[in-house]
């Protein structure tokens, strides 16, 4: 698990970040090509772009429609979380 990593995820020069360490599939996932969030954006968004880096992993959205791709990240955010109180 990623005590410290954060995913960070970019729409539109707005920046959305996850801690590794409350998702769900934290003991799973151990490495970026598991990112449950990443498949869950990857679906339903077109063109989504992950680039791995070992200090920040970072999921580019791009998209025409701003409104919808932000009630999708913050659907997947809720969705992964331990604590949906979040």
């Amino acid at each position: 698990m990623f005590i410290d990593r954060k995913l960070k995820i970019t729409l539109d020069n707005q920046d959305y970040f996850f801690r590794c360490n409350v998702c769900k599939s934290s003991n799973d996932c151990m490495n970026g090509a598991k990112c449950k969030i990443v498949e869950y954006l990857s679906e339903r968004l077109p063109d989504v772009c992950f680039v791995f880096d070992t200090d920040v992993p970072n999921v580019i959205v791009p998209s025409d429609d701003i409104t919808r791709a932000q009630n999708v990240i913050n659907r997947a955010i809720r969705k992964r979380c331990i604590n949906r109180s979040m």
